[in-house]
């Protein structure tokens, strides 16, 4: 798939949080071909909660993801627009933004 909407995340954006590193580098793309957010790791994610959030804050997706390097949230029902990605776990809170254009 190509796409040029995609966030890269390299380190934490809360600050009572330490660093994870870069074997932690994870990837957050949105996919026009499959309508789905995409979330890469080049590590394992264990345990790991995604929340995704509209433009009034309203939350429109939580999941959370086990044993994997991938995930894939559809987003065949949501707007085009503006969504906060809250990827968290025990260790990290990893924030940004993504835009779904259909």
């Amino acid at each position: 798939d190509f796409n040029l909407n995609w966030i890269e995340f390299g380190k934490d954006l809360a600050s009572s949080i330490e660093s994870i590193g870069n074997e932690n580098e994870i990837q957050i793309f949105y996919s026009t071909i499959n309508q789905a957010i995409k979330i890469k790791s080049a590590s394992l994610l264990n345990d790991d909660i995604v929340r995704v959030f509209d433009m009034k804050g309203q939350q429109v997706h939580q999941s959370k993801i086990e044993e994997t390097a991938e995930k894939s949230i559809s987003t065949n029902n949501w707007r085009n627009g503006i969504y906060f990605i809250q990827l968290s776990n025990s260790k990290r809170i990893w924030q940004s933004k993504l835009i779904v254009w259909k």
